[in-house]
């Protein structure tokens, strides 16, 4: 079925929140099942057994490969932009998981205050702190979980959770904040940073934590998320308030001015399909051609304390619900890339470690409604006559890594307009097709459930993503 936008003008109290390993407010629930519709344009796959890789279906090797940057200690649920081969990172956190204890969680001296610039050629790191900055600003640019996007070289980020002095209590920021990437770098780099770089508006539609943020045409897309106000506790309490958006929200925007201003909205609601936060929005080609995103997965079901198995496309219009279809090894906010073979007309999604309710071991496909941290580098193809099928990769992950971490995609090689790599099979010689940066590193599976999260650690490995 297709769901399609509704223009209003309505401003929505928008639910966000950060990537929260486990419900927040929500509490669990008995289970139930739930029969998405069938999208326009896709097929399902019937059963859904995660099989090994067929050679002649997936004729690539990943391999990953340690980059070393000696002055980076680690970062997770961060905010990044690249220009001319340099990363630049902006907000998340420099501890690990946060603990269960409200008095203990996300507390502010772990934020990153600090600009960071990379080099991955020279190796070289630089780091400036952002207190040139206005208040407004500067505290919207140190919270984690923020939904960002850049295009072109302009970065957009709204929302993120965290302290606000100016609050004095712990929020969600309904703020947008603008900036040209190239001349922040040049600043971070000179020591500096230039206040006047930043543009900055405040609306609390934007006030959504844990969504992402993707752009089709000449418009932002704001999809999922929650907006979660208070201290963190793993249940409810007086201490906090949680909505989640449960909308895919459009947005256009003018930054021709020193600040950005909403010149556009509209947004499609549905408590079914939406309501998800902490997933992984894919760069997704249609088969027709259409640019679009897939909304894979991610926590947590309104009736179970449980992630979502269900996946989402969209288009610049509307979205569809993919049935049929379960992913059941990727659940949480990690590294993800699409490949797009046109030879064979196959569009290839792969997800880097990070959470899942399932796993392999020895073969044998395990169930662990903890939800914890996993090793599996997984695929998710859809074939040429549309269905979907779920696959476990040979390799796997350095460990339990991939938890918040960021996939920054090698901008030289041929992409479609939401970030899909376009590539003829089989590949000459290794490609470098990007790098995991960062996240929340674990020596145990499930440290949250298990009051461990002492044990967790923002993660400073770099891997380079080579093809072959």
């Amino acid at each position: 079925m297709k769901y399609q936008y509704r223009k209003t003008a309505a401003i929505l109290l928008l639910a966000t929140c950060l990537a929260f390993v486990s419900s927040c407010t929500d509490e669990p629930k008995p289970p139930t099942t739930a029969g998405p519709t069938q999208p326009s344009g896709s097929t399902s796959s019937g059963e859904n057994p995660s099989i090994p890789p067929d050679p002649d279906d997936f004729p690539y090797t990943i391999r990953l490969e340690e980059l070393v940057i000696p002055d980076f200690k680690g970062l997770h649920s961060y905010a990044y932009g690249q220009h001319d081969g340099k990363w630049l990172l902006v907000g998340g956190r420099t501890d690990g998981l946060h603990a269960r204890q409200p008095v203990a969680a996300f507390p502010s001296a772990y934020n990153n205050k600090n600009m960071v610039v990379m080099d991955p050629e020279t190796k070289e790191y630089w780091s400036v702190s952002l207190d040139a900055l206005p208040a407004e600003i500067r505290e919207h640019l140190q919270s984690s979980n923020m939904n960002f996007y850049q295009s072109e070289d302009t970065l957009y980020i709204m929302g993120g959770y965290a302290y606000s002095e100016t609050a004095r209590g712990y929020i969600t920021f309904p703020k947008l904040t603008t900036f040209q990437v190239s001349a922040v770098i040049e600043g971070v780099m000179n020591g500096q940073l230039d206040p006047h770089a930043f543009g900055h508006v405040a609306d609390p539609r934007f006030a959504v934590t844990g969504g992402q943020l993707g752009k089709i045409g000449d418009d932002l897309y704001l999809v999922g998320g929650h907006r979660f106000d208070g201290r963190y506790t793993p249940q409810a309490t007086r201490q906090n308030t949680q909505v989640y958006t449960h909308a895919i929200q459009r947005f256009s925007i003018d930054i021709t001015g020193p600040d950005p201003v909403i010149d556009g909205y509209s947004s499609l609601v549905d408590p079914d399909h939406l309501r998800r936060r902490d997933f992984n929005l894919v760069p997704y080609l249609f088969a027709d051609g259409r640019p679009g995103y897939l909304i894979s997965t991610g926590v947590f079901q309104a009736s179970a304390d449980l992630p979502f198995l269900t996946v989402v496309e969209m288009d610049e219009d509307a979205y569809y619900p993919v049935a049929g279809f379960e992913q059941t090894l990727s659940h949480y906010h990690s590294p993800k890339l699409a490949l797009y073979d046109s030879s064979q007309k196959t569009l290839h999604m792969l997800f880097f470690g990070g959470l899942a309710q399932f796993y392999y071991e020895d073969g044998i496909r395990k169930q662990d409604d903890h939800v914890p941290f996993v090793t599996t580098i997984s695929r998710v193809t859809r074939t040429a006559d549309g269905a979907f099928i779920e696959h476990v990769m040979p390799v796997s992950m350095p460990g339990f890594a991939g938890t918040s971490a960021e996939f920054i995609p090698n901008t030289k090689l041929p992409r479609s307009e939401t970030g899909v790599f376009l590539m003829e099979l089989p590949v000459s010689g290794p490609v470098l097709i990007g790098h995991m940066v960062g996240g929340i590193t674990s020596p145990v599976a499930n440290p949250f459930s298990f009051n461990q999260t002492e044990q967790t650690a923002a993660d400073p490995r770099i891997f380079s993503i080579w093809i072959e």
